[in-house]
């Protein structure tokens, strides 16, 4: 070996010894995949390549045991990866009381998972998607339970996202389906509040969409699409003394000449997960989230 490729060589061991405990659980975890810097790649190709592509991001266990996601399916689907290392295979959830459900979402404690489902409810009979909540206890997710009727009267799409707090944030089509905006209900007391549209600064004459709010609610990455481009591209905003900042687009290394959307955070808040149409069938690409 040369003594440049030696110099290299432990550099590279040296790298790996100052990460952080919970980034090598993380590393770990991921068994062997080659982890990104500033430029976002596909997130483990060989393994995660479902023939329809994916229509979310991967929700990740703060213990980094399970991962989930939902692919593009005819109908919702939620899936449990069951063998990334060899395979990548999953498997279906099911739940015994609905028919369906998709596009799934952790608390950050972990204690509770929420998906969309598009089962019909006695006291209102539309055929639309509304939000539902699972409580995990041991490991098990239980039967589910709709949220409150404060926020299913909202028409919503797609992914949405909750604080440490349970506060909610989500995507609303109350006004119309082509002017999606990004609402918040505060959870008080066991209930969630009425929603409040986001100001803005993140809301818009445009779609914004698909929101993933940090867990102390500090700042907020979600999606937007503008008449200019037809496409979405991730943005953030940050949140001091109770106001939020003028949403930034996350930049090229990041954003495609694709759809990108669905963006979540790994549990050590080192890698941003995001699907993206950059290739043609959305798939899931991650990035280092050093722009935090």
């Amino acid at each position: 070996m040369m003594k440049k490729d030696l110099i290299y060589t432990l550099i590279l061991a040296l790298s790996f010894c100052s990460c952080s405990s919970q980034e090598k659980k993380a590393l770990d975890h991921f068994l062997g995949e080659v982890t990104p810097g500033d430029s976002a790649i596909l997130f483990a190709p060989n393994k995660l390549n479902h023939p329809e592509g994916y229509h979310s991001s991967l929700i990740i266990t703060n213990d980094f045991k399970e991962v989930y996601f939902s692919p593009m399916t005819r109908y919702c689907e939620i899936h449990k990866i069951v063998d990334f290392e060899n395979s990548g295979a999953s498997e279906k959830l099911l739940f015994t009381t609905i028919c369906d459900a998709g596009d799934p979402i952790l608390s950050p404690d972990n204690k509770r998972m929420y998906f969309l489902s598009f089962q019909p409810l006695e006291e209102d009979s539309l055929y639309r998607e509304r939000i539902w909540y699972s409580e995990i206890i041991d490991g098990e997710v239980l039967e589910p339970k709709v949220v409150d009727k404060t926020v299913y009267d909202h028409p919503t799409h797609w992914q949405f996202t909750v604080a440490s707090n349970y506060n909610l944030y989500f995507t609303s089509e109350i006004e119309s389906e082509e002017n999606q905006n990004i609402y918040l209900s505060q959870y008080i007391d066991g209930k969630y509040q009425e929603p409040i549209k986001l100001p803005e600064e993140i809301n818009t004459e445009y779609m914004e969409l698909c929101p993933y709010i940090s867990p102390d609610e500090k700042y907020l990455i979600f999606a937007r699409s503008d008449n200019t481009t037809e496409k979405t591209d991730l943005f953030i905003s940050y949140k001091e003394n109770d106001k939020w900042s003028k949403a930034m687009r996350l930049p090229n290394t990041i954003n495609s000449k694709g759809n990108d959307l669905c963006p979540v955070l790994s549990p050590d808040k080192k890698y941003l997960f995001f699907i993206s149409t950059r290739e043609g069938t959305s798939k899931i690409y991650w990035v280092k989230a050093n722009f935090l």
